[in-house]
């Protein structure tokens, strides 16, 4: 078994609170992620103390902040999702952006909603669990890949360094990518912070705008925007199997549409 599989009962423990150091924790980061980190040990040191910090009077989560990159190797990744920080509430924090086994958040239900629009025939899950999305080369990226559990807590490790080195990541991705002269991944930024993320993190780098779409955070309604970016972009996702992307029941659109 490889790092990547899981079974169900670590599956599970995804949601559970920190247990261990971050600097044990950080060596769940695979090392093709690793060799793109060049530059970025002052940000991790930084992350590392302020989180190890917070952990000793207050539950931290998820497990394994690193999950989202462990599901996906640089070369795999296809399209970036951007999210802010981990759901604090306990059960929902799994590593991934967007994702939750506890049930489906608010954000992907209109999420799921805008996809129902766009397939009909297409049945929710009953949880937003994500990882057959990761499977097929999506990075489900958060800012800051950790939080201070409880509710009222979103946001509270966002000034502990993390988005400096994920933007750093994120960075080290698409320039590799322009350097060896393969396709960037498209960034789908949803919202305004995930699109000041993206910006600040690719300042300067040739980007072609055909591989960033810009709609409204799913917290508000946005299927128009969500239909019409999937349908008009599908080329940008050509060959990979669309009813696995969005759900396990999903007729495979048209056209080779991802969502």
């Amino acid at each position: 078994m490889t790092q990547r599989e899981l079974l169900p009962d670590d599956r599970a423990a995804l949601c559970a609170p920190l247990s261990r150091p971050m600097a044990e924790a950080w060596q769940d980061l695979p090392a093709a992620w690793r060799a793109l980190c060049t530059g970025l040990d002052a940000h991790a040191q930084r992350v590392i103390d302020a989180v190890d910090a917070d952990a000793r009077e207050h539950a931290v989560v998820p497990a394994r902040p690193f999950r989202a990159f462990e599901l996906v190797a640089p070369g795999q990744v296809r399209l970036v999702l951007i999210g802010q920080d981990p759901y604090p509430l306990p059960g929902d924090a799994t590593g991934l952006a967007f994702m939750s086994m506890r049930g489906i958040p608010a954000s992907m239900r209109n999420v799921y909603a805008a996809i129902e629009q766009a397939y009909p025939g297409f049945q929710r899950p009953r949880t937003a669990d994500l990882e057959h999305w990761a499977a097929q080369g999506v990075l489900l990226l958060n800012a800051a890949l950790t939080v201070r559990m409880g509710s009222g807590r979103a946001g509270t490790h966002l000034r502990m360094g993390w988005q400096e080195w994920t933007a750093g990541v994120l960075r080290a991705l698409y320039s590799q990518r322009l350097q060896d002269g393969v396709e960037v991944p498209v960034a789908w930024l949803w919202g305004k912070p995930a699109r000041a993320f993206f910006e600040t993190a690719t300042a300067g780098l040739p980007i072609s705008p055909e591989r960033v779409l810009v709609a409204r955070h799913p917290s508000q309604d946005f299927r128009k925007e969500f239909v019409g970016q999937a349908r008009v972009h599908r080329s940008n996702f050509r060959g990979c199997s669309s009813h696995r992307f969005v759900g396990r029941r999903l007729p495979t659109p048209p056209n080779g549409a991802i969502v």
